[in-house]
């Protein structure tokens, strides 16, 4: 506990009392903005030892450094703000953790009710302001000593267990002034309670055990690997698949996609759009699908037109992430859970398994990409060959997520590569901060792509990039505007899709010059193989720009279209 003889007054007694009840929870790591009102709350964590302070001047960009923490580590970092419209700048990353189920905390400082108001400088209403998007808010009075510390640390802690592991929660914390250290009024017994304060462990309810439905055994059964928590282990998951004899479709954000699962047994995406034929010719009776939503909607399509197909949907979301309608089945529970009880039961390994030959259309589309300019498709396909095992893989969305979730190989790569998503509310912003999060918690190395309009929308974050050592490759895809648009009916409408693709004529060396970030640029794929060969070598923040023409990259996915089954 602190030496709250230290603490002059009760804002800093109250804020160490919070800090101190996160420590007891595990909460241990805080991303921090400048601002005098919140001065309490810095203090606090500035004088707490065993503890992790990030800190960084825009709040966007260090909430979504604390949700790439939060992927990493399974645990909700702290983001800490003044008052005003400071918060309001991590509404984009609390709604992606909010649609992710990821944790954070937000805790923000206020003025007093009485100033808010009357409209007092740098104060507005900072209740209710994240909306939807938290699971529970937290309103706390002014300090006083009207509450106990025993009080106040009990309805953290509570507060804390019930609702903090679920997704994005808010503490919002008034002060009066004095801001600083100068001693107040506060009564001798009250400072003496605060360092008695005992920390009660509130224990949640386990969730009821379930059973497994009863599916047929003689129906053709597809198995089918949605996105799982980045900060779970893949292994159990690894384990059932492998001991079953299911054919497996896998989504980009199982962390399957590269592994050792026998290429014979994995379907490619429905990206490819003959796997959609062969479906419709040879239909799965039965689907088991573990985890979120798709990166496809294509399959959804499918599933759409195919009624008749069941489906067994499991994952431990609050959130329903099945956008086909109500499957036959639905079990709300941890996929861990699951996992364990299939393979003590041997569930999967009574069903009848679905059956299809892909290995003729998959080889001849490796040929194509081989062959082809510099394309998002041959990028995509280099970096997995090269990356090392273990390490990360960060993901953009658009046309970037899409060209990994399209992978498919005649080989089994048996890479073990943790991919981390956006696909909660599936923006493009955030992805260098967040990417940083992840680097920075899990020390792996670490591979950041995405586009050039990902990356401009998230620059203010390259100040904080280009102050650490953290071995992360930021590889940035410059074609020069929103290409993904290309691939769309929209791009018959000439007139408007310039306001919708934002095109630019930018590169990015003077940039990184700027910022003393270590910079590479690839314009061919032998050009890239080089930058990418020496930059996983680094210890430290890296960008690889790949400068890609957006005609030639629509005429390689125009062509693997025409290849048919």
């Amino acid at each position: 506990m602190y030496d709250v003889e230290r603490y002059g007054n009760i804002n800093r007694i109250w804020s160490a009392l919070i800090v101190d009840t996160f420590f007891n929870k595990g909460i241990l790591s805080y991303f921090t903005s400048p601002g005098l009102r919140n001065a309490p709350i810095l203090s606090s964590i500035t004088h707490k030892e065993n503890i992790k302070t990030y800190s960084g001047i825009d709040e966007r960009s260090m909430g979504y450094r604390a949700l790439g923490y939060a992927k990493a580590s399974g645990m909700p970092g702290v983001l800490v703000c003044t008052s005003g419209s400071a918060m309001a700048n991590y509404l984009p990353s609390v709604i992606e953790a909010y649609q992710s189920n990821i944790p954070l905390i937000i805790l923000s400082a206020d003025r007093p009710k009485r100033l808010v108001e009357a409209g007092d400088n740098q104060s507005i209403k900072q209740h209710n302001m994240f909306g939807n998007f938290i699971r529970a808010e937290l309103e706390l009075e002014v300090p006083s000593e009207s509450t106990s510390p025993q009080e106040l640390a009990d309805k953290i802690s509570r507060f804390i267990t019930e609702h903090a592991h679920k997704g994005p929660v808010h503490i919002n914390l008034p002060f009066e002034e004095p801001l600083d250290q100068r001693v107040d009024q506060t009564s001798d017994g009250y400072r003496k309670n605060a360092g008695e304060v005992k920390f009660t462990e509130f224990l949640k309810r386990n969730s009821s055990v379930v059973g497994l439905p009863n599916l047929s055994l003689d129906k053709k059964t597809l198995l089918v690997l949605g996105p799982t928590p980045e900060f779970q282990s893949v292994e159990l998951l690894a384990e059932l698949v492998k001991s079953s004899n299911l054919p497996c479709l896998i989504d980009i954000g199982s962390g399957l996609k590269f592994s050792n699962i026998e290429h014979q047994r994995i379907l490619p995406s429905f990206e490819h759009p003959e796997v959609s034929e062969l479906l419709n010719l040879n239909k799965p009776e039965q689907i088991i699908h573990l985890g979120g939503r798709l990166v496809s909607k294509h399959y959804y399509n499918f599933l759409r037109s195919s009624p008749e197909t069941e489906v067994l949907l499991v994952g431990n979301e609050d959130l329903f992430t099945h956008p086909a309608g109500s499957p036959k089945w639905e079990l709300k529970m941890p996929l861990e859970e699951f996992y364990e009880m299939a393979i003590k039961t041997g569930f999967l390994n009574k069903l009848t398994p679905y059956t299809f030959d892909c290995k003729d259309i998959i080889g001849k589309k490796e040929e194509v990409i081989e062959k082809s300019p510099f394309s998002f498709p041959i990028i995509s396909k280099r970096i997995i060959e090269l990356m090392p095992t273990p390490s990360a893989l960060y993901l953009g969305n658009s046309t970037t997520i899409r060209s990994f979730d399209a992978f498919a190989s005649t080989k089994t790569h048996d890479k073990k590569i943790k991919v981390l998503t956006h696909r909660g509310a599936s923006g493009i912003e955030g992805f260098n901060a967040a990417a940083l999060g992840f680097a920075e918690e899990s020390n792996q190395k670490t591979i950041l792509v995405h586009g050039d309009i990902g990356f401009m929308h998230d620059l203010g974050s390259l100040l904080m990039l280009s102050s650490v050592k953290t071995p992360l490759i930021n590889i940035v895809i410059n074609n020069k505007g929103g290409g993904i648009f290309d691939h769309l009916p929209i791009s018959k409408d000439v007139d408007t899709l310039p306001l919708i693709k934002t095109e630019h004529d930018r590169d990015f060396k003077g940039l990184c010059s700027w910022l003393n970030i270590t910079y590479y640029k690839a314009e061919d794929i032998k050009g890239f193989e080089e930058s990418f060969k020496e930059a996983i070598g680094k210890e430290e923040v890296c960008l690889i720009e790949a400068s890609v023409d957006q005609l030639e990259n629509l005429a390689v996915y125009e062509q693997l279209k025409t290849l048919k089954l």
